[in-house]
Protein backbone atom coordinates (compact mmCIF):
# COMPACT_ATOMS: atom_id res chain seq x y z
CA UNK A 1 0.00 0.00 0.00
CA UNK A 2 1.87 3.71 -0.97
CA UNK A 3 2.30 6.00 1.74
CA UNK A 4 0.45 8.60 2.44
CA UNK A 5 2.45 12.27 1.35
CA UNK A 6 2.49 14.26 5.09
CA UNK A 7 0.62 17.01 4.17
CA UNK A 8 0.18 20.12 6.92
CA UNK A 9 -2.62 21.85 7.18
CA UNK A 10 -0.69 25.44 7.44
CA UNK A 11 1.12 24.45 4.36
CA UNK A 12 -1.51 23.70 1.83
CA UNK A 13 -3.51 26.79 0.80
CA UNK A 14 -0.32 29.09 0.36
CA UNK A 15 3.16 28.96 -0.87
CA UNK A 16 6.02 28.81 1.31
CA UNK A 17 9.88 28.81 1.75
CA UNK A 18 10.92 25.19 1.87
CA UNK A 19 13.99 26.14 3.72
CA UNK A 20 11.34 27.80 6.35
CA UNK A 21 9.29 24.58 6.68
CA UNK A 22 12.23 22.50 7.19
CA UNK A 23 13.57 24.57 9.87
CA UNK A 24 10.50 25.14 11.78
CA UNK A 25 9.64 20.73 11.81
CA UNK A 26 6.82 20.99 9.13
CA UNK A 27 8.72 18.71 7.01
CA UNK A 28 11.67 16.95 6.44
CA UNK A 29 13.62 17.28 3.33
CA UNK A 30 12.87 14.67 1.78
CA UNK A 31 9.48 15.45 2.24
CA UNK A 32 9.72 18.56 0.67
CA UNK A 33 10.86 16.29 -2.35
CA UNK A 34 7.29 14.37 -2.27
CA UNK A 35 5.28 15.01 -5.77
CA UNK A 36 2.65 16.43 -3.55
CA UNK A 37 4.95 19.70 -3.80
CA UNK A 38 5.75 22.13 -6.25
CA UNK A 39 8.41 24.23 -6.83
CA UNK A 40 7.04 27.45 -7.84
CA UNK A 41 10.54 29.21 -7.24
CA UNK A 42 13.96 29.04 -5.82
CA UNK A 43 13.18 27.44 -2.32
CA UNK A 44 9.39 28.58 -2.88
CA UNK A 45 6.66 25.75 -2.96
CA UNK A 46 3.29 25.19 -3.27
CA UNK A 47 1.11 22.19 -2.66
CA UNK A 48 -0.13 20.79 -6.34
CA UNK A 49 -3.91 21.00 -5.44
CA UNK A 50 -3.52 24.93 -5.12
CA UNK A 51 -4.21 26.63 -8.22
CA UNK A 52 -0.89 28.82 -9.85
CA UNK A 53 -3.22 31.91 -9.93
CA UNK A 54 -1.81 35.58 -10.01
CA UNK A 55 -2.58 35.72 -6.62
CA UNK A 56 -0.69 32.50 -5.47
CA UNK A 57 2.02 33.70 -7.76
CA UNK A 58 2.61 37.02 -5.88
CA UNK A 59 2.61 35.57 -2.83
CA UNK A 60 5.13 33.33 -3.59
CA UNK A 61 7.60 36.31 -4.48
CA UNK A 62 6.55 37.82 -1.58
CA UNK A 63 8.15 35.19 0.72
CA UNK A 64 11.41 35.67 -1.02
CA UNK A 65 11.41 39.48 -2.41
CA UNK A 66 13.59 42.08 0.54
CA UNK A 67 11.51 44.43 2.06
CA UNK A 68 12.65 47.74 -0.45
CA UNK A 69 12.96 44.93 -4.00
CA UNK A 70 10.74 45.50 -6.89
CA UNK A 71 9.96 42.09 -9.17
CA UNK A 72 11.42 42.93 -12.50
CA UNK A 73 12.47 41.96 -15.79
CA UNK A 74 11.28 37.42 -16.90
CA UNK A 75 9.54 37.53 -13.45
CA UNK A 76 7.66 40.41 -13.82
CA UNK A 77 7.03 39.06 -17.25
CA UNK A 78 5.68 35.87 -15.21
CA UNK A 79 3.72 37.89 -13.03
CA UNK A 80 1.89 39.81 -15.89
CA UNK A 81 0.98 36.74 -17.79
CA UNK A 82 3.33 37.10 -20.38
CA UNK A 83 5.92 34.07 -20.45
CA UNK A 84 6.60 30.83 -18.37
CA UNK A 85 9.50 28.84 -17.84
CA UNK A 86 10.44 25.86 -20.23
CA UNK A 87 9.13 22.30 -18.87
CA UNK A 88 10.49 21.61 -15.89
CA UNK A 89 12.55 24.89 -15.05
CA UNK A 90 11.63 27.29 -12.13
CA UNK A 91 10.72 30.71 -12.54
CA UNK A 92 13.56 32.69 -11.82
CA UNK A 93 13.25 35.22 -9.52
CA UNK A 94 14.77 38.60 -10.46
CA UNK A 95 14.39 41.86 -8.70
CA UNK A 96 15.78 45.56 -8.40
CA UNK A 97 16.63 47.50 -5.42
CA UNK A 98 16.85 51.48 -4.78
CA UNK A 99 20.18 52.52 -5.87
CA UNK A 100 21.15 53.58 -2.16
CA UNK A 101 19.89 50.29 -0.92
CA UNK A 102 22.92 47.75 0.63
CA UNK A 103 24.59 45.14 -1.54
CA UNK A 104 23.53 42.24 0.20
CA UNK A 105 22.85 39.77 -1.77
CA UNK A 106 20.19 36.95 -2.61
CA UNK A 107 21.24 33.44 -3.34
CA UNK A 108 19.87 32.24 -6.98
CA UNK A 109 18.47 35.14 -7.64
CA UNK A 110 19.77 38.33 -10.08
CA UNK A 111 19.45 41.41 -8.67
CA UNK A 112 20.02 45.20 -10.12
CA UNK A 113 19.72 48.41 -8.77
CA UNK A 114 17.38 51.37 -10.90
CA UNK A 115 15.92 54.35 -10.85
CA UNK A 116 11.75 54.36 -11.38
CA UNK A 117 10.56 57.85 -12.11
CA UNK A 118 6.97 58.56 -13.83
CA UNK A 119 6.63 58.74 -17.10
CA UNK A 120 3.90 61.17 -18.31
CA UNK A 121 2.39 59.75 -21.95
CA UNK A 122 0.69 63.05 -22.06
CA UNK A 123 4.14 64.46 -23.69
CA UNK A 124 3.00 62.44 -26.65
CA UNK A 125 0.18 64.74 -28.39
CA UNK A 126 -1.41 61.32 -29.97
CA UNK A 127 -1.63 59.08 -26.71
CA UNK A 128 -2.38 62.20 -24.78
CA UNK A 129 -4.51 60.72 -22.01
CA UNK A 130 -3.18 58.92 -20.04
CA UNK A 131 0.20 58.84 -17.06
CA UNK A 132 1.87 55.17 -16.86
CA UNK A 133 4.63 55.26 -14.12
CA UNK A 134 7.16 52.40 -13.83
CA UNK A 135 5.92 50.78 -10.93
CA UNK A 136 2.47 48.65 -10.44
CA UNK A 137 1.45 46.53 -7.54
CA UNK A 138 0.08 43.16 -8.85
CA UNK A 139 -1.70 41.22 -5.58
CA UNK A 140 0.66 43.62 -3.37
CA UNK A 141 4.06 42.64 -4.93
CA UNK A 142 5.64 45.86 -6.11
CA UNK A 143 6.75 45.11 -9.87
CA UNK A 144 8.01 46.71 -12.73
CA UNK A 145 5.32 47.93 -14.77
CA UNK A 146 4.24 46.33 -17.75
CA UNK A 147 5.81 48.82 -20.18
CA UNK A 148 8.95 49.14 -18.16
CA UNK A 149 9.17 45.32 -17.89
CA UNK A 150 8.63 45.00 -22.02
CA UNK A 151 11.53 47.95 -22.34
CA UNK A 152 14.03 46.27 -19.60
CA UNK A 153 13.72 43.01 -21.67
CA UNK A 154 14.26 44.59 -25.02
CA UNK A 155 17.10 46.46 -24.28
CA UNK A 156 19.23 43.79 -22.43
CA UNK A 157 18.56 41.24 -26.10
CA UNK A 158 20.05 41.10 -29.29
CA UNK A 159 17.19 42.36 -32.47
CA UNK A 160 15.62 39.07 -32.80
CA UNK A 161 15.58 38.40 -28.99
CA UNK A 162 14.15 41.93 -28.49
CA UNK A 163 11.75 41.68 -31.17
CA UNK A 164 10.46 38.12 -29.78
CA UNK A 165 9.84 40.31 -26.26
CA UNK A 166 7.93 42.72 -27.93
CA UNK A 167 5.65 40.05 -30.02
CA UNK A 168 5.09 38.10 -26.53
CA UNK A 169 3.98 41.32 -24.88
CA UNK A 170 1.84 42.76 -27.92
CA UNK A 171 -0.26 38.71 -28.34
CA UNK A 172 -0.55 38.65 -24.99
CA UNK A 173 -2.84 41.80 -25.05
CA UNK A 174 -1.55 43.48 -22.03
CA UNK A 175 0.28 46.45 -24.16
CA UNK A 176 -0.55 47.63 -27.78
CA UNK A 177 2.69 48.67 -29.65
CA UNK A 178 2.22 52.55 -30.18
CA UNK A 179 1.69 52.87 -26.72
CA UNK A 180 5.12 50.41 -26.52
CA UNK A 181 6.55 52.87 -28.92
CA UNK A 182 6.09 56.07 -27.52
CA UNK A 183 7.25 54.52 -23.73
CA UNK A 184 10.51 53.88 -25.86
CA UNK A 185 10.88 57.18 -27.59
CA UNK A 186 10.45 59.03 -24.07
CA UNK A 187 13.57 57.48 -22.94
CA UNK A 188 15.45 58.07 -25.79
CA UNK A 189 19.40 58.10 -24.48
CA UNK A 190 18.98 55.30 -21.99
CA UNK A 191 21.38 52.29 -22.78
CA UNK A 192 19.88 50.23 -25.48
CA UNK A 193 16.96 52.49 -26.63
CA UNK A 194 18.20 52.03 -29.92
CA UNK A 195 17.96 48.57 -29.66
CA UNK A 196 14.41 49.21 -28.14
CA UNK A 197 13.31 51.03 -30.68
CA UNK A 198 14.09 48.95 -34.12
CA UNK A 199 12.64 45.81 -31.84
CA UNK A 200 8.87 47.76 -31.96
CA UNK A 201 9.64 49.05 -35.32
CA UNK A 202 9.45 44.86 -36.31
CA UNK A 203 7.06 43.83 -33.65
CA UNK A 204 3.86 42.03 -34.60
CA UNK A 205 0.83 41.66 -32.15
CA UNK A 206 0.07 38.33 -34.68
CA UNK A 207 3.07 36.15 -33.17
CA UNK A 208 2.32 33.56 -31.68
CA UNK A 209 5.22 32.26 -29.88
CA UNK A 210 9.44 32.93 -29.84
CA UNK A 211 9.60 30.28 -32.41
CA UNK A 212 7.06 32.19 -34.89
CA UNK A 213 8.79 35.51 -34.37
CA UNK A 214 12.25 34.32 -35.08
CA UNK A 215 11.41 32.90 -38.24
CA UNK A 216 9.41 35.70 -39.07
CA UNK A 217 12.78 37.87 -38.56
CA UNK A 218 14.64 35.72 -41.30
CA UNK A 219 11.87 36.51 -43.30
CA UNK A 220 11.77 40.43 -43.18
CA UNK A 221 15.86 40.96 -41.90
CA UNK A 222 16.26 38.95 -45.02
CA UNK A 223 14.92 41.37 -47.20
CA UNK A 224 12.10 39.62 -48.46
CA UNK A 225 8.02 41.08 -48.21
CA UNK A 226 6.98 40.96 -44.99
CA UNK A 227 5.07 37.92 -44.14
CA UNK A 228 1.24 37.68 -43.21
CA UNK A 229 0.57 36.41 -39.71
CA UNK A 230 -1.45 33.61 -38.74
CA UNK A 231 -4.49 34.57 -41.14
CA UNK A 232 -6.62 32.23 -42.02
CA UNK A 233 -6.45 30.24 -45.57
CA UNK A 234 -9.93 29.17 -47.49
CA UNK A 235 -10.68 27.21 -50.43
CA UNK A 236 -13.57 26.24 -52.31
CA UNK A 237 -14.66 30.15 -52.92
CA UNK A 238 -14.55 30.96 -49.14
CA UNK A 239 -16.63 28.48 -48.00
CA UNK A 240 -14.19 25.80 -45.87
CA UNK A 241 -11.39 26.77 -44.05
CA UNK A 242 -7.90 25.12 -45.03
CA UNK A 243 -5.73 25.95 -42.69
CA UNK A 244 -3.65 28.92 -40.41
CA UNK A 245 -0.37 28.91 -41.36
CA UNK A 246 1.77 30.76 -39.30
CA UNK A 247 3.47 32.85 -41.55
CA UNK A 248 2.56 33.10 -45.59
CA UNK A 249 4.92 35.20 -47.88
CA UNK A 250 2.48 36.64 -50.80
CA UNK A 251 4.08 39.50 -52.81
CA UNK A 252 6.23 37.24 -54.54
CA UNK A 253 7.08 35.01 -57.69
CA UNK A 254 5.94 31.57 -55.87
CA UNK A 255 3.94 32.28 -52.68
CA UNK A 256 4.64 29.86 -49.80
CA UNK A 257 3.43 29.48 -46.51
CA UNK A 258 6.02 28.86 -43.79
CA UNK A 259 5.71 26.86 -40.17
CA UNK A 260 7.38 26.89 -36.83
CA UNK A 261 7.20 23.29 -35.57
CA UNK A 262 7.40 23.98 -31.75
CA UNK A 263 8.20 20.79 -28.96
CA UNK A 264 4.27 19.72 -29.52
CA UNK A 265 4.53 18.73 -33.10
CA UNK A 266 6.98 15.59 -31.85
CA UNK A 267 3.81 14.25 -31.11
CA UNK A 268 2.69 11.30 -33.44
CA UNK A 269 -0.90 12.26 -33.57
CA UNK A 270 -0.21 16.16 -33.99
CA UNK A 271 2.67 14.47 -36.64
CA UNK A 272 -0.33 13.27 -38.76
CA UNK A 273 -2.80 16.55 -38.20
CA UNK A 274 0.40 18.37 -39.72
CA UNK A 275 0.77 15.90 -42.75
CA UNK A 276 -3.00 15.88 -43.42
CA UNK A 277 -2.94 19.88 -43.25
CA UNK A 278 -0.05 20.51 -44.72
CA UNK A 279 -1.24 17.99 -48.29
CA UNK A 280 -4.74 20.15 -48.33
CA UNK A 281 -2.71 23.41 -48.86
CA UNK A 282 -0.72 21.71 -51.67
CA UNK A 283 -3.79 19.81 -52.94
CA UNK A 284 -7.23 22.56 -52.68
CA UNK A 285 -4.29 25.59 -53.04
CA UNK A 286 -1.56 24.50 -54.86
CA UNK A 287 0.51 26.21 -51.77
CA UNK A 288 3.84 25.09 -50.85
CA UNK A 289 4.19 24.77 -46.63
CA UNK A 290 8.19 25.24 -45.42
CA UNK A 291 9.00 23.48 -41.93
CA UNK A 292 11.54 24.84 -39.38
CA UNK A 293 12.56 23.87 -35.83
CA UNK A 294 14.33 25.36 -33.33
CA UNK A 295 17.59 25.00 -34.68
CA UNK A 296 16.84 26.21 -37.65
CA UNK A 297 15.64 29.45 -36.59
CA UNK A 298 18.33 29.90 -33.74
CA UNK A 299 21.44 28.47 -35.80
CA UNK A 300 21.01 27.54 -38.90
CA UNK A 301 19.30 31.13 -40.16
CA UNK A 302 21.63 31.16 -42.67
CA UNK A 303 20.35 27.79 -44.18
CA UNK A 304 16.83 28.33 -43.50
CA UNK A 305 16.95 32.16 -45.38
CA UNK A 306 18.42 29.97 -48.46
CA UNK A 307 15.70 27.89 -48.54
CA UNK A 308 13.27 30.34 -48.38
CA UNK A 309 14.30 32.97 -51.02
CA UNK A 310 14.64 29.42 -53.57
CA UNK A 311 10.98 28.80 -52.46
CA UNK A 312 9.77 32.31 -52.99
CA UNK A 313 11.89 32.79 -56.22
CA UNK A 314 12.75 36.03 -54.32
CA UNK A 315 15.95 38.25 -55.89
CA UNK A 316 16.27 40.89 -53.94
CA UNK A 317 17.52 38.75 -50.86
CA UNK A 318 19.44 40.85 -48.16
CA UNK A 319 22.60 38.94 -46.07
CA UNK A 320 21.99 38.56 -42.21
CA UNK A 321 24.03 39.64 -39.55
CA UNK A 322 24.99 37.17 -36.96
CA UNK A 323 24.79 39.78 -34.38
CA UNK A 324 20.62 40.52 -34.62
CA UNK A 325 20.43 36.65 -34.06
CA UNK A 326 23.05 35.93 -31.27
CA UNK A 327 21.92 34.28 -28.63
CA UNK A 328 21.15 35.57 -25.31
CA UNK A 329 23.35 33.58 -22.29
CA UNK A 330 21.17 30.75 -20.91
CA UNK A 331 20.38 32.46 -17.47
CA UNK A 332 18.61 34.86 -19.69
CA UNK A 333 16.55 32.39 -22.42
CA UNK A 334 13.01 33.58 -23.46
Amino acid sequence: MPRVAHVPDTLRRIPFRGSDAVASGLLTRRQLDSKVWVRILRDVYRHVDLPETDAVRAQALRAVLPPDGVVRGRTAAWLHGVWQPRPGQVVPLEFARPTTASSTALAGARQRRLEFLPTMLSEVPELSDGCVGDLVEVHDAPTTSVLRTCFELMRDRPLVEAVTVADAFAFAGVLTLPWLSAYVELHRGWPGVRQARMAVELASCRSRSPGESRLRMIVVLGGLPEPIVNVAHYADRGRTMVGIPDLYIRDTPHPVGLEYDGAYHDDSVQRTLDNRRENRFAAELHMSLLRFGATDVRSRYHASLEQIVEATGWRHRQDLLDADFRRTAPGLAW
